[in-house]
């Protein structure tokens, strides 16, 4: 048909650097094309504050562009997300985000006073200062003073976890210590060995007074009591299905769950609202698959800004950093980037409009989304069901485990949350097992912060 719009084309480049407050120095290139010249737009919102042509020839072979904006910039715009930098090609309605460098923020922390978020390379490291020369024969060996033996660590249940160091920034909550007379003595003995690790002490309670709750509340009403003892903070959350929200009114059975959490005061504390944050997103329908049950792509970065939303709420010290991890999400511009057919194995529930089979797709993130941050690196052993990630100079420095029903959980690609926490956090731990898992297990490696997530019954 004539009047049909173009096939979207995705495109590739970076933003090189912010020169004099004023320029935006950077490449976009056409992978398919490379003699196409993409249209380059600074925006602010929906507002396109300049506008020039990739055109300036580099090194490298790729159409450069110096992009002169109206006025002066802050690094704080670009690092806190208020202003973007956008490429498309001319007729084609789709547009690509283009990201910072690592150089390039690198700069713009230390120009705003951040904190590195970029680990520095090994020739930037400083050297290490030269030893003492050792001590002549004739004097005597300064007096060295005594060591305090290093104070004990938490061991976790898997094999491999590694405790990372304190790192700076804001912890969601300051946890109680346990009292040094819970913490039992190493045996004596007559050769010198490092204490072993000692588990956290977690308190014994006694049988929940209330009624049982039906899955998936049961679990969550333990881990919560046992984690209100243990002073860690806890969030809850519950998945609705897409015919619970497009009818304006819940179904009976989500609905009933809601009021049982509305019941229980630990529960009611720490309950995210999941399903009204939901129906406020102007495009409902694409949260979910075909299926209507399993989060898309879509629904997936729905559901942790809501979460970094409420986390905002909650911590209010802990702004800056939660704004750097809110940044990671808004990296991902979904309404401009083209979609993908997805495979026939990751949709099989197909639908059909006038006997025509209609393809399920979903955003075609970038390849070079994280490309300028370090990659997670996996910790501890390769499990079934169980992850855990640590990320260097992540935004938030906590340690987070997530307990969720199978099949919500892991990290193999972006509709699940662990593709984007495992970015985010110092340290991730994801489990699929909610509906078995001991609280004691969750709070085991003191985490900074708890999350379990379920979904609606069916």
């Amino acid at each position: 048909m004539s009047g049909a719009a173009p096939p979207s084309r995705g495109l590739v480049g970076f933003l090189d650097a912010l020169r004099d407050g004023q320029v935006v120095v950077g490449w976009a290139a056409d992978p398919k094309d490379r003699a196409a010249r993409p249209v380059i737009r600074l925006m602010r919102g929906l507002e396109v504050l300049a506008e020039c042509t990739a055109d300036v020839t580099r090194d490298d072979g790729n159409p450069g562009f110096r992009l002169r904006a109206p006025m002066p910039l802050a690094p704080e715009d670009f690092l806190e997300g208020r202003v973007r930098v956008r490429a498309l090609l001319a007729g084609h309605q789709a547009a690509t985000t283009l990201v910072m460098t690592r150089r390039m923020r690198e700069q713009l922390e230390g120009a705003a006073g951040w904190e590195p978020t970029t680990q520095p390379t090994a020739e930037a490291m400083p050297e290490a200062p030269p030893h003492p020369p050792p001590p002549e024969p004739s004097q005597p060996p300064p007096a060295q003073p005594p060591r305090s033996p290093p104070a004990p660590q938490a061991a976790w249940s898997a094999p491999g976890w590694v405790p990372r160091p304190p790192a700076p920034g804001e912890r969601p909550e300051p946890v109680r210590a346990a009292p040094a007379s819970s913490v039992p003595s190493p045996p004596p003995s007559t050769m010198a060995q490092p204490p072993a690790p000692v588990a956290p002490v977690l308190p014994m309670l006694g049988p929940d007074p209330d009624p049982p709750l039906p899955p998936p509340l049961a679990p969550m009403q333990a881990l919560a009591r046992l984690a209100e003892a243990a002073g860690r903070p806890v969030l809850h959350l519950l998945v609705p299905a897409r015919g619970s929200l497009l009818g304006g009114v819940p179904a009976p059975g989500l609905a009933a769950l809601e009021d049982l959490a509305a019941s229980r005061p630990l529960l009611a504390r720490d309950w995210v609202p999941l399903r009204h944050a939901f129906a406020r997103q102007p495009q409902l329908a694409t949260l979910w698959r075909l299926d209507g049950c399993s989060l898309s792509v879509e629904g997936c970065v729905a559901l942790l800004a809501t979460l970094l939303a409420v986390l905002q709420l909650r911590y209010p010290r802990a702004t800056t950093d939660l704004v750097r991890a809110a940044n990671l999400l808004a990296r991902a511009d979904l309404a401009a980037l083209p979609r993908r057919d997805l495979p026939a194995s990751a949709a099989p529930g197909r639908q059909a409009f006038l006997g025509v089979s209609v393809a399920e797709t979903e955003p075609a993130l970038p390849e070079g989304l994280f490309a300028d941050l370090p990659a997670p690196r996996a910790m501890g052993p390769d499990l079934p069901g169980l992850e855990a990630w640590s990320t260097t100079a992540a935004p938030l420095p906590w340690r987070v485990v997530v307990l969720t029903e199978p099949g919500l959980g892991g990290s193999a690609e972006p509709t699940r949350i662990g593709w984007w926490l495992r970015r985010m956090v110092a340290e991730c731990v994801i489990s699929e097992a909610l509906h078995i898992a001991r609280p004691e297990a969750a709070l085991g490696p003191e985490p900074d912060l708890v999350l379990t997530l379920a979904a609606e019954p069916r």
